[in-house]
């Protein structure tokens, strides 16, 4: 049987771990299980295999979206291209 890929969200500061089929996941629920100053890493795993494979992502609170991300008018650098 292939091995699987899974995502694992530990929340460091509750001590919880959650699994998910798919990083999407994972990191919808740090916007959802997380709170706003806990500590969580996201890691890569193999399905019924204790190790990890790869560190993923890791943060304190809420994952940024793409609407918080600062765009080059937010940040006041607006530029203008002239031909």
């Amino acid at each position: 049987m292939p091995a699987t890929l899974m995502y694992v969200l530990t929340n460091e500061t509750t001590g919880v771990d959650r699994r998910y089929d798919s990083l999407n996941g994972a990191l919808d629920a740090v916007n959802d299980n997380v709170g706003n100053s806990d500590i969580w890493v996201v890691q890569e795993s193999t399905r019924g295999r204790p190790e990890v494979l790869r560190w993923v992502a890791e943060g304190r609170g809420h994952a940024r979206t793409y609407h918080d991300m600062p765009t080059l008018d937010r940040r006041g650098a607006r530029q203008s291209l002239r031909i």
